[in-house]
């Protein structure tokens, strides 16, 4: 399922691909790649908080970071906070 997401992201067909994202995660609780594939759909959705939410999962997932993933979210929470309810009312 996370690979049709993924696929549906590329498409843009972000209903579609959240949809299939839940559905990886609901078959195998800790894909760490599904939640940064649900991060970065959550981020195409605006959903900024849900995106920090995942990163923040994924990094507790990968607690010997054997796929690298501390450095990929921690780079895009930093992307997301900027994005935050009180940046983006300013912008």
């Amino acid at each position: 399922y996370r690979g049709r997401a993924e696929v549906y992201y590329m498409q843009k067909n972000w209903k579609e691909a959240l949809a299939n994202c839940n559905k990886a995660i609901r078959l195998d609780s800790v894909n760490i790649l599904a939640y940064i594939t649900r991060a970065c759909i959550y981020t195409s959705m605006n959903r900024y908080n849900e995106a920090l939410a995942d990163y923040k999962t994924a990094i507790s997932l990968d607690k010997l970071n054997e796929k690298n993933i501390k450095e990929i979210a921690e780079s895009a929470i930093k992307d997301l906070q900027a994005h935050s309810p009180k940046n983006t009312a300013e912008k």
